[in-house]
Parts: structure tokens; sequence; C-alpha cells
């Protein structure tokens, strides 16, 4: 065949290790080798994982797991029992290993043979990584090492710049190659620098059938032969989180941001000042218009309006993590008790034909437990369920937010020409013409169809999805109940003691009172741990719930109208306001947080180092004039009877409930140390004690 243009293809697909290298990931690069055939280019090298050595590369497939494997997933008994992926050996024709020194040789081989007007495309399906300091430095995973936006960049040295370089790039992170600073290179990138791709997410990340190379592959299938074509065919076609975008998006949004910081104004503001000037014809607003009616956007024309739909999605991804949170812990724990005794949880048996044995004897056991207890089995599939809906909302989430920010791009560039000096006009144009500029030979015509043939009727594209306002009714339809007081089981799991009333409340409103024992919940005997909790969770808001108590000599039946559950404290971190944080005083005071600095301790009472702390704590504290708080999640009765016997421990004593604060603190080891200035703003955070304090207390007297 005759070639119409010089051109050398790296395709590249490192994967890591073999069971992160995903099957998609193999299927990716033969689709993407037979496109290069078809248009016959024949100058293809394929750099695959480890190459031609003879070992497992690549995660082929999952066992078939049986029907109810649900019970084990993600609770004590999952580690122990998971066969892992099935791995296989792959061995390419010709295919040189995915690693830099590997890379650097070719390049080295590029540059000596390669000439001005010839290009190089980069063909890239693989993991990413992000840049460790929030910039743009990420990084391409290849097999057992990385290949940073620095490295490529040095990597390329040998290519004279008037080689043309194009990257095709659908890894997570893939945004921060979309600058490179090499002159006559650009691209195709299937997310933003700070944000992961399909393959990251759970939901997609084994699909071959999704996601942003695949989408391109079936672009150039079509007849695109420019990068910009199939890229803007992109922005319509890939159904999964991807932010697709090209080089020249990526500079121009950079240049309008860095315009709007010297003007003192926001991007939003700066693009939509320009827009009123824009001809109606533009080409960009009838793909936006596609783009919103496919992914439910509504009929956004601004930024402001692009700006106000990504902070409506991300408050339903608060509000969704929360309750997602809520019921994975509930449900864990559920599994956890369904199955404990059942294998010694230190060590598992070594072979994955054993630990598949060991899963389906595992669950059999389960299932037969079950068969005796429908009850049980009935509420953990109802949390079940209510996960598997949040799961689904979450897709429905992520594919929108994807979309609002490739609306961003598109209203920017229908402002580029009125927000752009001279010199980043010229960038933007060397940009574009790079984009544009012929790629791939024209396809080949087919050949006609036989006269007898029916001809096919087009299909339509995918169902445009549900607008992103129902989001919020149906994450509230899976809103934990709430009932509004602390508790402990009572000895032999026969129900619970009412610890406490939670302020504002449902318990505060009903007649309940502190050291009333709860037997049952609508009728529901409380028989077994967890299951007041449970029974909390899964009691419909607005419904009335009705609690057996026992209250001394006497039974009572006492009524208590479930609240939605109140929203748990998100993640905070160094300078945020601890605002609203709410705990417990275990004698019924704590001091005030804002007047003066305050220090949260993170504490358990089976915790050595905690107590080892205390000295060094209370000088700590004393010097600065801060008010010392000691935060716990355990029982009020196991801290009661620690206190017994306990000398001098602050009597400033929070009672953590359900561990929320510890949660919003991200607290994983003990102890653990939140400084809070005057005003309640957190300035520092540390964890662990070995003879010294890990905090300084900069800022503070």
């Amino acid at each position: 065949m005759l070639h119409l243009f010089a051109l050398k293809v790296l395709l590249l697909a490192g994967g890591g290790s073999p069971d992160e290298n995903h099957e998609s990931h193999l299927q990716h690069v033969q689709v993407a080798a037979a496109l290069f055939a078809a248009r016959g280019v024949e100058d293809v090298t394929i750099f695959w994982a480890d190459g031609q050595e003879k070992a497992p590369d690549r995660a082929a497939a999952r066992h078939k797991l049986p029907q109810d494997d649900w019970l084990i997933q993600g609770a004590r008994l999952d580690p122990l029992s998971d066969p892992g992926p099935i791995l296989k050996d792959t061995r390419l024709p010709g295919a040189r290993p995915a690693t830099r020194a590997a890379l650097q040789a070719f390049l080295k081989e590029a540059g000596a043979s390669m000439k001005a007007g010839d290009t190089l495309l980069i063909a890239v399906t693989d993991h990413g990584e992000p840049d460790p300091e929030g910039q743009t430095q990420t990084a391409i995973t290849l097999w057992g090492e990385r290949w940073r936006v620095a490295d490529l960049k040095a990597d390329l040295a040998p290519l004279s710049p008037d080689v043309r370089v194009v990257l095709w790039m659908s890894q997570c992170f893939s945004g921060g190659f979309a600058l490179h600073s090499r002159p006559n290179t650009c691209g195709a990138f299937s997310a933003v620098s700070d944000r992961p791709a399909y393959g990251c997410i759970p939901a997609w990340a084994e699909r071959a059938d999704v996601g942003h190379f695949l989408r391109m592959i079936e672009a150039f299938e079509g007849g695109a032969t420019r990068m910009a074509e199939a890229a803007d065919a992109v922005l319509l076609s890939d159904d999964t989180p991807d932010t697709p975008h090209l080089s020249s998006d990526a500079f121009l949004y950079m240049a309008i941001a860095r315009q709007a910081a010297t003007r003192g104004v926001t991007v939003a503001q700066l693009i939509d000042a320009a827009l009123p000037l824009q001809p109606a014809d533009h080409p960009d607003w009838a793909r936006l218009a596609r783009l919103v009616t496919r992914y439910g956007l509504g009929a956004p024309r601004s930024a402001r309006q692009i700006n106000e739909i990504l902070d409506e999605l991300s408050g339903c991804a608060e509000a969704l993590a929360a309750w997602h949170r809520v019921w994975s812990e509930a449900l864990k724990d559920a599994l956890d008790l369904l199955g404990k005794g059942y294998y010694p949880l230190k060590k598992g048996p070594v072979g994955q034909a054993k630990r598949l044995d060991l899963r389906r004897r595992l669950i059999k056991r389960l299932q037969r437990r079950l068969s005796k207890q429908p009850g049980v089995r009935a509420r953990l599939e109802r949390m079940r369920a209510q996960r598997h809906l949040l799961d689904e909302i979450y897709d429905q989430l992520s594919l929108q937010e994807g979309a609002a920010i490739r609306a961003a791009y598109l209203l920017a560039r229908i402002t580029a020409s009125a927000l752009l000096s001279p010199q980043e006009q010229a960038t933007l144009d060397a940009l574009r013409r790079c984009e544009n500029a012929p790629l791939l030979p024209p396809r080949p015509e087919p050949p006609p169809a036989p006269s007898n043939e029916a001809t096919p009727t087009p299909q339509g594209g995918p169902r445009p999805l549900p607008r992103f306002q129902r989001l919020w009714g149906r994450i509230e339809a899976s809103r934990p109940g709430y009932f509004g007081l602390s508790f402990r089981d009572l000895p032999g799991f026969k129900g619970v003691e009412v610890l406490g009333l939670l302020p504002g409340g449902p318990a505060m409103a009903s007649d309940l009172r502190v050291g009333d024992q709860i037997l049952a919940v609508d009728g529901w005997r409380l028989r077994r741990q967890g299951g007041f909790h449970e029974a909390s969770l899964l009691a419909p808001p607005g419904s009335t719930a009705t609690l057996l108590v026992k209250r001394g000599a006497q039974r009572l039946e006492i009524p208590l109208t479930v609240a939605p559950r109140p929203r748990p404290l998100q993640p905070l971190g160094i300078g945020a306001s601890v605002g609203d944080l709410w705990l417990e005083g275990y004698n019924g005071y704590l001091p005030v947080i804002g007047g003066r600095p305050v220090i949260l301790f993170f504490w358990a009472t089976w915790c050595a180092p905690c107590k080892e702390a205390l000295p060094s704590l209370r000088a700590f504290a004393q010097r600065h004039g801060a008010a010392l708080i000691a935060v716990t999640d355990e029982p009020r009765a196991r801290v009661a009877a620690f206190l017994a016997d306990a000398l001098g421990f602050p009597t400033s004593i929070a009672l953590d409930v359900a561990g929320e604060a510890k949660r919003a603190f991200e607290v994983e080891r003990l102890p653990a140390f939140v400084l809070l200035d005057a005003e309640g703003v957190i300035l520092e955070m540390a964890e662990g004690f070995a003879d010294a304090l890990p905090l300084r207390g900069d800022g503070l007297p």
C-alpha cells in the first residue's frame, strides 16, 4: 500500500504489575494495531508489560465466584479467601518491554532516522499516577516503574524539533502531559491532570468496551484522519467519567486563567463577559448543545451556569459519599459478625485453587446459617440494595461531572479570540495546526455491498442521561434513619441500654430516658450485636418506630418519629474550621471550642502510647494556655471502668458517638492530636507518640 504520511507509532501499555495489568489493555493494543494495519501504517512498535519474558504479565479474568459471594466481599473473610485474578503470560510478536530504558533506546533510534515533517505518534493505553505535589508532573505507569512528564521531555531530546510528536494518552491524570513544552508537540488526553480516568474506577476498570482509548479508535475507524477530528467526536461518545480534551484546550484554559488572575476576576466572569460578542454560529455551540443534552445537564449557556452545575454535583457527591460510607460500614460489620468463628483470621491458604475452594465452602456455611435466620438475611439484602443504589447514582454523577468539565472547555473555545494576547493566540494557533494536520492515511473505501442485501438501518445513539437535578431525590431516598441516641449492647446481646439522648434528635422528643433498655424495634427482637444500629439505619425517615423498652420492672412501648440521619462530618485538614463539630461530654460538660486554643486528644483505654503521651501533652497545653479534650469512641461503660482505676486522667473527656469525629479527622493510629486556634481553625494534626509530642505549637502564644 502507498504510504502518504511518514508516520512512526509507539504503542505503549505498561500495566505496572501482572495483577494490575487489565485484560482491556491487551485488547486495546490489539485493536489499535489492527487499526494502524488497516490504514497501511507499518512502522508500529509495541511496548507491552514485560515484553517477551516468560512469566505472567496480565490479569486475564476473574474466577467464577458463587452466587452469594457478596456475603464475603469486603468483610474480614474476603482477603483470606480471595483467589485473585487469573494471571496469564502474553508475548506479542516483536513487542519490547514497557520500561524506560527500552523507550529511551527506541527514541534514540527514531531520532537518527526521522526527518523534518515526519510524525511520531505515542499512543498510551495504561494506568497513570498523579503528581505527589498536586501539580502537573503526572506519570505513566510502566512495567514496575514510572515515566513522568519531565522524563518524557528528556527522552524526546534525540528527535529534531521539526519532527512532529502527537500524544494520544488515555491513562489517569494524562492531562499533565498536555502542556508539554517541546515545540511541534500536541495531543489528545482522557483526563485532566488532577483527575483519574475511568480505569481507576472499579465499576469500569476491567471493561474493555468503554473509555477514551476505545472511543478514539472508533473515531479513527469511522474515517477520522486528524487528532482534533477524532478528539471532538470522543467528546460526545465517551460514556465514562473521562474528561477528554486536546493540548489546545489545556493551553487555552490556562491562558484564560492567567488573564482572569491579572484582572482580579474569576475565569467564569471573564468567559461570560466575552460570550455575547461571539458569533452564534460558532461550531462549538452546536457541540455544547449535543453534549449537555446527551448528559442531562439542562441548557447551560454560560460558565457561571456550568460552575453552578459542578457545585451542585459536588454537593450530591458529598451526600452520596456520606450515605455510602454509612451503609458500607454497617453491611461490613454485619458480614463480619455473620462470618465470625468460621476461619482463623491470621493467615489464609496458599494458592488460588485452595483459596477458591475455601471461599466456596465459607459461602455454603454462611448460606446455611442465613437459611435459619431469614430476618437477618432480609436486613443484609436491604443494606446491600441501598449501597448498590448509591453505586448506580455515583456512576451517573461522575459521568455528568466529567461532561460538565468538557462543557467548560467548549465555552473557553468559543471565547478564545476575544481573550488571548497576540502571543497567546500564536501559540494556540500552532497547537491547533499540530492537532489538525493529517495523522492517519484516509480510510480505504469499503467494497460496495451486494445489491441483493438490505441497507442496514443506522442505530441511534445512547439514550440521554436523566437530568442531574433528579440526583438529589434519589440520594435522599437512600438516606438512613436516625434515632438520635447513644447506647451500648447489653450482656448477651439481649437489647441495648440508652446512654444518652443526643441534642435535637428524635429520641429527645420521645419518652425515652437514659438507662432505659430497648429490647425490640417494630417487633424485631434485638438478639445480635449491631442489631439496634441496623434497625435505626433501616427505619425510613418520617416513619414511626415502636420501641419495646424495659424500665425497671415495667415493659413499655414507646413510639419514636424517625429522622433523616444527619450527614457525617467531611474529612477536615489544616486550615479548615471545625465548625459544628459536636462531641458528647462524658461528664455533661466540655470546654467551648473557640475563645482559646484547644487540643483534641484521640485516645483509647487500651492504648499504652496514649497514656505515655499525657505528661508531655499536659505540659504543652499549660504552656500555650490550651484546653485539652480527650476524645474516644469507646462506650461510656468502658470509659467509666477505666477511669475508676486511672489516676490523673484529663477530666474533659468527649465521647465520639459513632466515631464521626474520628472519621472527620481521618484518625488511623492512636494517639492522635489535633491543635485548634482560638477560632476553631486547625493548625496541626499528628499521630503517634515516641518520647516526644509531635506538636510544634506554631502560631500559638
